[in-house]
């Protein structure tokens, strides 16, 4: 990186044709650096240095009125500070401390039902031109169509986004009947759109609720997976009704089977726990009860800009460090065609859409974190799905944590498309959904950390992929990974789901701890794929280590001849795949409903603690065990000697004699569980 330009100084020359010729080889910026301190110093210095060069920003915040653009540049560099405050690019507008005051309108007091929180409660009126970005709130969910909306403002205390006021607070009251079922989106046109169905919950508490204007629904009205964020049309408090404004994707649902509940989203009323707001756009005031902030002096912030905060357009050779991105109602970083791009040391929080978003190739994200994002934490799309040429994307060394808080079903912490790109050295944690999805070929998955995904929803896995449409897609290795704590509580999850009838991974040298606490959780799900090679892995306490149940002999049935026929189109022309993916030229001629060319081989598992929750490490369904072929298998029910299993540490002695009956324990690199 060059000096700072000082005219005080003098540092020895270079003869002006050693310094072109520098410049021509690209060993030297065309510019050199520029210190920034305000949005339109960073504009202008984005546009005098596209050519080249290094732009430094100062310390500070800065709020953006319109997105960043960066558009054809090369060989540029855009830095943090060195030391000291950081430099944080915001969508968000500062709400000054002073504009905090206690509530005294007696009819505002008289609607919050818990009475012990009324003097706390604090309220921001909102100027005109804050109030203008607001946004409002639209229906939002699982194939929710024409509904979805820029997501509204939120607010934000001391760098976390804060909770709109909701009841039940930390769980979902069940649904006790279904009276309407109400139109569904493939099979009512429009009416979907225009009219809901009606649902009975215990109604004590909707009398509570008679000044609310805009109430909402966030939960399950169908599946599990069919996640549905809907507007109440009515409430009959007397009998527990809800009236829907628009309909569910399937109709509201009410077999036994299901786990049909709700929140209650949107309510003044219902502002009882630190945290919780709600906004009056008819009153253009904040309402708020803040968390206590010891120590500290309370910053507060409402997410405004409707764009995202940077974006890079047919851009090569470019990196940005050290920087962080904070607050907005659209995506932090968007690359576009991108070719060369780092995104360094960064910290992407709090916006609304995804975190980052790029299409191109060798895009690079490195040693950041991504936190309270409202879709996707990060998506690289990249590589050719004909040729299988890679991209050379790469995720590494980065923190996901708390995304999918605006759209909360299938959106992962990393969403692979494409070709060839890597995840490593990556922890993610305390997730709703999933934390990476996978979907094309040659992905590489390795020495990352998973703990705690899954917590809203069932029928899902830490790592998620659901290509079996499509069997020319595979490739895939997950390896050197550590899966802790996952799937406890009795939900339907795990670590490793490859869903109807995905094919084509190894997954070797492993680690799965405490995965599953149930007879319906597992380690690895494999949902009626080929191809599958589990080898060389590490169960320890887990209730389900294996299950592999045939989807296209079960649930998919129906569809397979359809399949089968389109397989046997779309396989002959993909000449690239055929060479890759030796398997592919007898995958027609082989039983894809009862594969045989799955295996388990050469695995340890280990349950001092846990007992085997169907008796056995592998179970199926719907099809029988002998087609998964298994063979040096070990099972032990007391510790072989593991250093510390309680905090995660799995290494083995020395002088163990399982270092001898395992040889794959003495090469398998696992990281240890990061505070």
């Amino acid at each position: 990186m060059p000096p700072s330009h000082n005219p005080r100084t003098r540092p020895n020359r270079l003869s002006s044709v050693t310094v072109f010729c520098l410049i021509a080889h690209g060993v030297l910026p065309l510019h050199g650096e520029s210190t920034v301190g305000t949005p339109a110093e960073l504009k202008r210095a984005l546009k005098a240095n596209r050519s080249g060069g290094t732009i430094r920003l100062s310390p500070g915040r800065y709020e953006l009125d319109a997105t960043i653009s960066l558009d054809r540049a090369r060989k540029l560099i855009i830095l943090g500070p060195e030391t000291g405050p950081p430099a944080v690019l915001t969508g968000s507008s500062h709400l000054p401390a002073s504009g905090w005051q206690r509530v005294t309108d007696a009819e505002i007091l008289g609607r919050i039902i818990d009475s012990s929180v009324r003097p706390r409660l604090v309220e921001f009126s909102l100027s005109k031109a804050q109030a203008r970005p607001l946004g409002k709130l639209t229906r939002r969910g699982f194939e929710a169509g024409k509904f979805a909306e820029s997501p509204p403002a939120r607010l934000t205390f001391n760098g976390k986004v804060m909770t709109l006021a909701r009841w039940p607070n930390d769980s979902r009251e069940p649904v006790v009947e279904v009276l309407v079922t109400g139109p569904n989106r493939s099979d009512h046109g429009d009416a979907f759109y225009e009219k809901g169905g009606v649902f009975r919950v215990d109604g004590s508490r909707m009398a509570n609720w008679a000044s609310a204007d805009e109430v909402w629904i966030d939960g399950i009205l169908g599946r599990d997976w069919h996640w549905t964020f809907n507007r109440v049309k009515r409430l009959n408090p007397t009998r527990g009704l809800v009236e829907l404004r628009h309909g569910e994707v399937s109709g509201i649902r009410d077999e036994d089977w299901l786990h049909t509940e709700v929140q209650f989203v949107n309510l003044l009323e219902e502002i009882d726990a630190s945290g919780e707001y709600y906004i009056d756009r008819r009153r253009q005031k904040i309402y708020f009860l803040p968390p206590p902030s010891p120590g500290k002096v309370p910053s507060t912030g409402l997410t405004r800009l409707d764009a995202p905060l940077l974006r890079i357009r047919n851009s090569h050779d470019v990196t940005i460090r050290g920087l962080q991105f904070d607050g907005g109602r659209a995506d932090g970083i968007v690359i576009e065609e991108g070719s060369n791009i780092t995104i360094d040391g960064c910290a992407i929080r709090n916006v609304s859409g995804e975190g980052i978003r790029a299409t191109g190739e060798g895009i690079h994200v490195r040693r950041c974190l991504f936190s309270d994002i409202g879709g996707i934490g990060v998506r690289l799309n990249g590589g050719n799905l004909k040729t299988l040429s890679p991209s050379g994307h790469f995720i590494e060394d980065c923190a996901f944590t708390r995304n999918a808080q605006v759209e909360q079903i299938f959106q992962p912490a990393v969403a692979l498309e494409g070709v060839g790109h890597s995840v490593r050295g990556c922890d993610f944690f305390e997730l709703p959904h999933m934390a990476i999805e996978m979907t094309g070929n040659d992905f590489t998955i390795e020495k990352c950390t998973f703990t705690r995904t899954s917590l809203r929803f069932r029928d899902m896995g830490a790592i998620y992929v659901n290509t079996g449409d499509q069997p020319e897609m595979r490739g895939h290795v997950i390896r050197h990974n550590l899966f802790h704590d996952l799937a406890q509580g009795g939900r339907s999850t795990g670590a490793i789901y490859l869903d109807n009838g995905s094919c084509g991974f190894a997954i070797e040298e492993n680690a799965f701890l405490r995965v599953g606490d149930h007879e319906d959780s597992w380690g690895v799900m494999l949902h009626g794929g080929g191809e599958v090679h589990i080898t060389r892995n590490l169960f320890v306490d887990c209730a389900r280590p294996v299950h592999l149940a045939y989807w296209w002999n079960s649930f998919g049935k129906n569809d397979y001849p359809e399949q089968l026929r389109a397989w046997s189109s779309r396989l002959p022309r993909l000449p690239a795949h055929a060479r890759a993916y030796p398997e592919l030229r007898s995958l027609l001629r082989s039983d894809r409903q009862l594969p045989d060319t799955n295996s388990f081989t050469e695995n340890l598992t280990v349950n001092e603690s846990h007992l085997l929750a169907h008796g056995t490490i592998a179970t199926t369904y719907a099809g029988p065990l002998e087609k998964l072929k298994q063979s040096g298998n070990v099972f032990l029910t007391s510790n072989p000697g593991f250093e510390d299993i309680e905090a995660g540490n799995l290494s083995l002695p020395a002088d163990s004699t399982l270092r001898e009956q395992l040889p794959f324990l003495q090469e398998l690199k696992l990281p240890r569980p990061r505070e």
